[in-house]
């Protein structure tokens, strides 16, 4: 949850905060754009890669454990490789998780993070924390200097979760108990 992450790398890896990826520096230009071109990726491309180090887990933990975090750019510490997210790391979240579930048996010294939290609201964790409060910002610099149109961008993200979706048929009940794709949501 702390230790450092460097002794983890492997040769030609990197760390950088997620927060990062939507820095803008004080002449006007962003960081992600430039990542993206220095990858030799497509941006559609570069964007998966992203998805699958972050999102993925992130959906996982949801659907599959009930477990959440507040995963704002601060806490996720980003593996790159030439420019190129390989894999995300949690910091410092031990105040920022949840277990959504409070029939699961837990330690005595961890049984704080059961919450009790209304069905309906469970999915904001991700609508909320991860689309509302990161994608749509990343969404708009990508947008506004011209790398990917708003819709290629959301359409990446959605691909992503209905590949994840297929590749967990187990959990469909889940899914379609906290959808993702639904039209709108209470904030």
């Amino acid at each position: 949850w702390r230790e450092s992450p460097i002794p983890r790398l492997q040769p030609g890896e990197r760390l950088m905060t997620m927060a990062a990826l939507l820095h803008i520096d004080p002449q006007g230009a962003p960081l992600l754009p430039e990542l993206i071109r220095r990858s030799g990726l497509t941006a559609t491309a570069w964007l998966c890669r992203y998805l699958e180090a972050f999102l993925i887990p992130v959906v996982h933990c949801f659907y599959a454990h009930h477990l959440v975090f507040m995963p704002h750019g601060e806490n996720l510490i980003m593996v790159m490789k030439d420019g190129v997210p390989q894999r995300a790391i949690m910091k410092d979240i031990a105040e920022e998780c949840a277990i959504l579930n409070t029939e699961v048996v837990l330690a005595e010294k961890v049984k704080r993070l059961a919450v009790d939290v209304p069905e309906e609201l469970k999915v904001l964790s991700l609508l909320t924390d991860v689309f509302d409060c990161f994608f749509r910002f990343m969404a708009a610099i990508l947008v506004e200097h011209e790398v990917m149109e708003e819709d290629d961008f959301w359409a990446q993200v959605a691909a992503c979760i209905q590949d994840y979706q297929a590749d967990h048929p187990q959990l469909a009940d889940k899914f379609a108990r906290h959808d993702l794709f639904a039209p709108e949501f209470t904030l």
